[in-house]
């Protein structure tokens, strides 16, 4: 008698807790399975940070002077870093403007953030040598710039610093020849002398 006492105690405990699992269960259900539709929409434009390098060309005696500066063509400040490119015939010598910084791997970096519109207010000065015996009419010479940019951080003090190490860096490369060597003026003959 006392098992099946026992037996209908226990079989009443487990239904009660099969019920009130059961009562916990469906909540849960009713509460993962709600859902509401929507529409309409919203257009975001979250911008972009482009660079454009300016490179104009100035022939001089024994070569040519390539003034670069790099504009901010996007929506956002950024930090830039240009590179040269050249050929080992001929000598490439920058000279850096202010606010211009060697980084010692073929960088130079622009440690001022440009402002979205903006662009470097000092400039490299790379004069392309060659030497004059060996300058000829129709002689071109090919220095690739290569302009990046990353888009300006912020560390925990609101200080702002560029993240070179990231997949972030946007690459403007511009290949820009030189021009001929001007020729030297040479009197003009005139009829009767």
């Amino acid at each position: 008698m006392r098992k099946n006492r026992m037996k209908k105690t226990i079989c009443l405990s487990a239904a009660a807790c099969l019920l009130v699992g059961g009562l916990a269960v469906g909540r849960a259900m009713a509460y993962f399975t709600a859902y509401a539709e929507t529409s309409g929409g919203v257009v975001m434009d979250m911008g972009f940070t482009t660079i454009e390098p300016v490179e104009p060309v100035e022939p001089v005696e024994g070569g040519w002077i390539k003034h670069i500066t790099v504009s901010n063509t996007g929506n956002y400040p950024c930090f830039v870093r240009v590179r040269l490119l050249y050929g080992g015939e001929y000598s490439v010598i920058p000279t850096l403007g202010a606010g211009w910084i060697d980084g010692g791997d073929d960088y130079y970096y622009y440690e001022s953030q440009v402002l979205a519109g903006g662009k470097t207010e000092s400039e490299i000065s790379a004069m392309v040598e060659a030497p004059k015996d060996e300058l000829t009419d129709g002689m071109n010479f090919n220095v690739i710039v290569v302009a990046e940019c990353t888009p300006v951080l912020y560390d925990e003090n609101g200080n702002p610093y560029a993240d070179w190490t990231n997949d972030g860096i946007t690459i403007q490369e511009s290949q820009n020849t030189l021009p001929d060597q001007p020729q030297e003026s040479q009197p003009e003959n005139k009829e009767g002398e």
